[in-house]
Protein backbone atom coordinates (compact mmCIF):
# COMPACT_ATOMS: atom_id res chain seq x y z
CA UNK A 1 0.00 0.00 0.00
CA UNK A 2 1.65 2.97 -0.63
CA UNK A 3 2.42 6.22 1.89
CA UNK A 4 -1.08 8.48 0.06
CA UNK A 5 -3.43 5.37 0.91
CA UNK A 6 -2.20 4.38 4.12
CA UNK A 7 -2.36 8.21 5.20
CA UNK A 8 -5.91 7.95 4.02
CA UNK A 9 -6.77 5.54 6.43
CA UNK A 10 -5.30 7.32 9.52
CA UNK A 11 -7.58 9.10 12.08
CA UNK A 12 -7.86 12.93 11.92
CA UNK A 13 -5.29 14.90 13.46
CA UNK A 14 -6.38 17.66 15.93
CA UNK A 15 -6.25 20.78 14.03
CA UNK A 16 -5.04 24.21 15.26
CA UNK A 17 -8.63 25.24 16.84
CA UNK A 18 -8.23 21.80 19.10
CA UNK A 19 -4.77 23.01 20.52
CA UNK A 20 -5.96 26.24 21.10
CA UNK A 21 -8.57 24.62 22.90
CA UNK A 22 -6.07 22.36 25.10
CA UNK A 23 -3.61 25.91 25.54
CA UNK A 24 -6.89 27.84 26.95
CA UNK A 25 -7.99 25.02 29.23
CA UNK A 26 -4.49 24.62 30.55
CA UNK A 27 -4.46 28.55 31.17
CA UNK A 28 -7.66 28.54 33.10
CA UNK A 29 -6.94 25.45 35.27
CA UNK A 30 -5.26 27.68 37.45
CA UNK A 31 -8.37 29.74 37.91
CA UNK A 32 -11.19 27.49 40.41
CA UNK A 33 -13.79 26.06 38.11
CA UNK A 34 -12.87 28.60 35.09
CA UNK A 35 -12.04 25.32 33.10
CA UNK A 36 -14.95 23.57 33.88
CA UNK A 37 -16.72 26.65 32.25
CA UNK A 38 -14.88 27.05 29.45
CA UNK A 39 -15.16 23.30 29.05
CA UNK A 40 -18.70 23.55 29.10
CA UNK A 41 -19.39 25.59 26.83
CA UNK A 42 -16.35 25.47 24.08
CA UNK A 43 -15.30 22.10 22.41
CA UNK A 44 -13.02 21.68 20.35
CA UNK A 45 -13.98 21.40 16.77
CA UNK A 46 -13.36 17.80 15.80
CA UNK A 47 -15.11 16.84 18.87
CA UNK A 48 -18.35 19.03 18.43
CA UNK A 49 -17.83 16.96 14.59
CA UNK A 50 -17.86 14.02 16.30
CA UNK A 51 -20.95 14.06 18.92
CA UNK A 52 -23.00 15.96 15.88
CA UNK A 53 -22.01 12.39 13.70
CA UNK A 54 -23.12 10.16 16.49
CA UNK A 55 -26.16 11.80 17.04
CA UNK A 56 -27.51 11.82 13.66
CA UNK A 57 -26.07 8.03 13.32
CA UNK A 58 -28.71 7.32 16.56
CA UNK A 59 -31.21 9.10 15.37
CA UNK A 60 -31.68 7.51 12.32
CA UNK A 61 -31.14 3.58 14.08
CA UNK A 62 -33.83 4.89 16.43
CA UNK A 63 -36.54 5.61 14.03
CA UNK A 64 -35.74 2.39 12.58
CA UNK A 65 -36.25 0.83 15.84
CA UNK A 66 -39.22 2.74 16.49
CA UNK A 67 -40.60 1.43 12.77
CA UNK A 68 -39.62 -2.45 14.11
CA UNK A 69 -37.61 -2.14 10.75
CA UNK A 70 -34.37 -3.48 13.68
CA UNK A 71 -33.69 -4.09 16.86
CA UNK A 72 -30.54 -1.74 17.82
CA UNK A 73 -29.52 -4.51 20.67
CA UNK A 74 -29.11 -7.38 18.25
CA UNK A 75 -26.97 -4.83 16.37
CA UNK A 76 -24.04 -4.60 19.73
CA UNK A 77 -23.03 -8.66 18.55
CA UNK A 78 -22.89 -7.73 14.77
CA UNK A 79 -19.14 -7.51 13.92
CA UNK A 80 -19.69 -6.40 10.09
CA UNK A 81 -21.91 -3.50 11.83
CA UNK A 82 -19.49 -2.42 13.81
CA UNK A 83 -16.65 -2.74 11.36
CA UNK A 84 -18.82 -0.61 9.38
CA UNK A 85 -19.51 1.88 11.75
CA UNK A 86 -15.60 2.59 12.22
CA UNK A 87 -14.72 3.47 9.05
CA UNK A 88 -17.46 4.95 7.87
CA UNK A 89 -17.13 7.10 11.18
CA UNK A 90 -13.80 8.03 10.73
CA UNK A 91 -14.82 9.60 7.16
CA UNK A 92 -17.49 11.45 8.34
CA UNK A 93 -15.19 12.99 10.77
CA UNK A 94 -12.84 14.24 8.10
CA UNK A 95 -15.56 15.71 6.13
CA UNK A 96 -18.26 18.79 6.39
CA UNK A 97 -20.02 18.41 2.98
CA UNK A 98 -23.69 17.40 4.12
CA UNK A 99 -23.76 14.92 0.64
CA UNK A 100 -21.10 13.21 2.02
CA UNK A 101 -22.22 12.41 5.53
CA UNK A 102 -25.71 11.41 4.48
CA UNK A 103 -24.36 9.02 1.70
CA UNK A 104 -22.09 7.59 5.08
CA UNK A 105 -24.94 8.17 7.10
CA UNK A 106 -26.92 5.12 4.12
CA UNK A 107 -23.85 3.12 4.54
CA UNK A 108 -24.79 2.51 8.18
CA UNK A 109 -28.64 2.49 7.73
CA UNK A 110 -28.34 -0.15 5.10
CA UNK A 111 -25.68 -1.96 7.00
CA UNK A 112 -28.13 -2.29 10.33
CA UNK A 113 -30.70 -3.53 8.19
CA UNK A 114 -29.13 -6.04 6.52
CA UNK A 115 -29.27 -5.51 3.54
CA UNK A 116 -28.16 -8.13 1.42
CA UNK A 117 -24.66 -6.49 0.23
CA UNK A 118 -21.53 -8.28 -0.08
CA UNK A 119 -18.88 -7.07 2.62
CA UNK A 120 -16.44 -6.30 -0.28
CA UNK A 121 -19.12 -4.39 -2.12
CA UNK A 122 -19.68 -2.16 1.37
CA UNK A 123 -16.35 -1.43 1.75
CA UNK A 124 -15.81 -0.51 -1.70
CA UNK A 125 -18.98 1.34 -1.73
CA UNK A 126 -17.29 3.54 1.13
CA UNK A 127 -14.00 3.71 -0.01
CA UNK A 128 -15.74 5.53 -2.77
CA UNK A 129 -17.89 8.03 -0.88
CA UNK A 130 -14.49 8.92 0.72
CA UNK A 131 -13.28 9.89 -2.31
CA UNK A 132 -15.62 11.38 -4.97
CA UNK A 133 -16.67 14.96 -4.19
CA UNK A 134 -20.47 16.22 -3.38
CA UNK A 135 -20.69 16.90 -7.14
CA UNK A 136 -20.01 12.80 -8.32
CA UNK A 137 -22.45 12.17 -5.45
CA UNK A 138 -24.78 14.28 -7.09
CA UNK A 139 -24.80 12.93 -10.38
CA UNK A 140 -24.83 9.38 -9.64
CA UNK A 141 -27.82 10.32 -7.24
CA UNK A 142 -29.60 11.54 -10.73
CA UNK A 143 -28.89 8.99 -12.70
CA UNK A 144 -30.36 6.85 -10.17
CA UNK A 145 -33.34 8.67 -9.79
CA UNK A 146 -33.46 8.71 -13.68
CA UNK A 147 -32.35 5.44 -14.69
CA UNK A 148 -35.77 4.89 -16.48
CA UNK A 149 -35.93 7.55 -18.09
CA UNK A 150 -32.32 7.53 -19.24
CA UNK A 151 -32.82 3.89 -19.97
CA UNK A 152 -35.73 4.88 -22.39
CA UNK A 153 -33.15 7.83 -24.09
CA UNK A 154 -30.70 4.85 -24.92
CA UNK A 155 -33.54 2.74 -26.51
CA UNK A 156 -34.77 5.33 -28.34
CA UNK A 157 -30.63 6.47 -29.62
CA UNK A 158 -30.05 2.84 -30.40
CA UNK A 159 -33.21 2.63 -32.56
CA UNK A 160 -33.00 5.68 -34.42
CA UNK A 161 -28.79 4.79 -34.98
CA UNK A 162 -30.58 1.23 -36.15
CA UNK A 163 -32.47 3.02 -38.94
CA UNK A 164 -29.59 5.09 -40.32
Amino acid sequence: MNQKASKKYEPPKADSGDTAHLVAKAALSVVPGASELFEYFIKPPLEKRLEKWQEEVANALRHLEEENRLNIENLKANEQFISIIVQVTTIALRNHQKEKLSALKNVIINSALQTNINDDLQLIFIRFIDELTPSHLNLLLFFVQNEQALAQLSSYNEYYSARS
